[in-house]
Formats: C-alpha cells, sequence, structure tokens
C-alpha cells in the first residue's frame, strides 16, 4: 500500500522523493517490513500519510482494515489538494 501512495503523490502531487531523510526509526517492527518497500513506508509515514498502529508498529504482514484505507485515503486525497495540483 504504502508504495502505490507514493506512486500516487508522484504522479498526483507532482512530487519527488530524493534524499528525504525519512526514517523507519520510529516504528518497531521495521526489520519486518520488506527490503523492497521499506523506502516508500518511509516516505508515506514522513509525509503523514500513514502512521502506524498502536505502541509503535507499522504491521507490514497484517491486513489494512477499512478504516485505516479509509483515513489513508482522505489523507491522500488532502495531500494532492494541497499540492495545488488538480
Amino acid at each position: 500500500m504504502a508504495t502505490m501512495l507514493v506512486r500516487a503523490l508522484t504522479l498526483m502531487a507532482d512530487k519527488t522523493f530524493r534524499d528525504t531523510g525519512y526514517t523507519l526509526g520510529k516504528f518497531n517492527d521495521r526489520d519486518d517490513i520488506s527490503d523492497w518497500a521499506k523506502d516508500s513506508v518511509a516516505i508515506i509515514a514522513g509525509e503523514g500519510l500513514m502512521n502506524g498502529r498502536e505502541k509503535g508498529i507499522f504491521a507490514p504482514k497484517e491486513q489494512t482494515t477499512r478504516a485505516e484505507a479509509a483515513t489513508v485515503m482522505v489523507r491522500l486525497i488532502s495531500s494532492i489538494a494541497n499540492s495545488g495540483k488538480r
């Protein structure tokens, strides 16, 4: 999901993400995040679209709930709208 969100922001909000300085440090289960997804998770967390679950976990191997998906979509739409590109 994080990788798709980064792609959406790149296309719709005309954002680029190079050397952002975002890290996975706030997630206690960061070692469970697949290597191919780590950059995207760091970016999306840094952009405030995903904050993880309680107790500092991201839960990368768990399914996203409907409520979590809806929250992320609202944040994505808001981020795109605030970028000035429509």
